[in-house]
């Protein structure tokens, strides 16, 4: 009985000392989580358009900016990070065969495609994200047809030399098919498109 009361005592001096350092560190808590949701939300922010505005040789958007514009707070002395690498096992295994195409076919397959970004301190890394961004993806519309040509072995057939074999074999009237304009070796068409894709109810061009 005496220990009971004991322990009664010990829970009635222990309960209002722990519900004074809750409501003394809840404050400091939840500003501290806000600052680490408004870091996550703000690093991927920058992550998400890291890749396609140094593509478009545009400035990345400045820290500040995005603070205002999307009401996420951050502690003046946090400094954001940019990294671009490829420091990864894919790229480090890719390096050999990337090399080969560029050499033969003039195909510029980067590898330092791995985007970092990191909110630190002076001293400190604070949180850091990471992205594989698809830097294979033609980036101008020329380039919808001579990439995937350069990754086709028959595009190397696709010279003078084959043209003139084709024409002496045109002539003949089996042959007409084989004609330059006929068979044309590593021809892409980036606007082929099935025919149930395509849409010609008026609905579709408004």
């Amino acid at each position: 009985m005496k220990s009971r009361g004991q322990v009664l005592v010990e829970f009635l001096i222990a309960a209002p000392v722990l519900a004074m350092l809750i409501l003394w560190a809840f404050p400091y808590l939840h500003n501290e989580l806000q600052l680490k949701f408004s870091g996550q939300q703000l690093a991927q922010l920058s992550l998400a358009q890291a890749h396609w505005r140094q593509s478009n040789n545009l400035e990345m958007l400045d820290l500040d900016f995005l603070q205002t514009e999307m009401s996420l707070p951050l502690a003046d002395d946090k400094q954001r990070l940019f990294n671009r690498s490829a420091d990864y096992s894919f790229a480090r295994a890719l390096a050999p065969v990337g090399l080969l195409l560029q050499n033969q076919s003039g195909l510029a397959m980067r590898s330092d495609n791995l985007w970092q970004v990191a909110l630190s301190t002076e001293d400190t890394v604070w949180m850091s994200y990471y992205r594989l961004a698809d830097d294979w993806s033609p980036s101008h519309p020329e380039q919808l047809n001579s990439r995937p040509q350069a990754l086709l072995g028959s595009s190397l057939l696709n010279n003078s030399l084959m043209h003139n074999v084709q024409r002496v074999f045109g002539v003949l009237p089996v042959a007409r098919e084989l004609r330059p304009n006929q068979l044309i070796f590593g021809y892409v068409d980036n606007h082929a498109v099935p025919e149930q894709a395509l849409c010609t109810t008026q609905e579709c061009s408004e």
